[in-house]
């Protein structure tokens, strides 16, 4: 496993010959043990997570479609009424993406404050997703995105939300339904209160989202790209 920082009393200073020292040092992709060999051990832990991580999404498709058959509900209908002409469906796309940016932009503002919870979620996200994808590549990352993105979308804005307004009625049911599954959304995301609240409001935004475009292409491609570029960017961080 690679080592993290290392205390004063724990370093170990090797003295090297001046032929040693002109050598170039080497250059690696992959994690490096202590005497700087590939750590094959984290790089099949890195590549375990990730193939964890996009089952683990795709398994909760699944368990939309068996929510909706205990449960009643209709969950492809978003998706097929976002598809039903190719102009609609590159619109939505367009919404997607341009929806990402206020909240990358939230995510730049939060990232900069000194504040005691937004510092349980920096360290929440290391100690529990960083560390793991500590190895991972642009594909990787974006298979996760991807699944994540599509797979939460379809259970969240695609079958819970609609389903709570549908059981609520008007006049306040979309307003429960987004209501319920932003919470849900944010609980399924515990990793502390202060990350949970912060997923709550995103699903509160995404769920809007899927109101104002009518479907959940819009949401699932706003809620991908922003967890592919802030994954990136913290990635590169490390």
């Amino acid at each position: 496993m690679p080592l993290g920082r290392q205390s004063p009393t724990s370093a170990v200073v090797v003295e090297k010959s001046p032929a040693v020292q002109n050598e170039p040092a080497l250059q690696t992709s992959s994690p490096v043990d202590r005497f700087g060999m590939p750590d094959t051990d984290a790089t099949n832990e890195n590549e375990d997570f990730l193939t964890f991580g996009v089952l683990a999404e795709l398994g909760l498709a699944a368990l939309t479609f068996l929510f909706a058959w205990m449960l009643g509900g209709q969950p492809l209908e978003a998706w097929i009424n976002d598809w039903r002409d190719p102009l609609v469906a590159v619109t939505r796309i367009g919404i997607g993406l341009l929806a990402t940016l206020p909240m990358l932009l939230v995510y730049a503002v939060l990232d900069r404050l000194p504040l005691a919870p937004l510092e349980s979620i920096h360290k929440a996200v290391e100690d529990h997703l960083l560390r793991r994808l500590a190895n991972a590549d642009l594909a990787g990352i974006a298979a996760l995105a991807l699944a994540a993105g599509f797979a939460e979308e379809m259970l969240f804005r695609g079958w819970l939300q609609p389903r709570i307004a549908d059981l609520v009625g008007h006049p306040w049911g979309v307003w429960a339904g987004i209501g319920v599954a932003s919470v849900a959304f944010g609980v399924c995301h515990w990793l502390n209160w202060a990350y949970a609240l912060l997923a709550t409001l995103i699903g509160v935004y995404l769920g809007w989202l899927a109101v104002f475009s009518n479907g959940i292409l819009a949401p699932a491609v706003a809620h991908t790209s922003y967890d592919f570029i802030v994954l990136w960017i913290l990635l590169k961080r490390k």
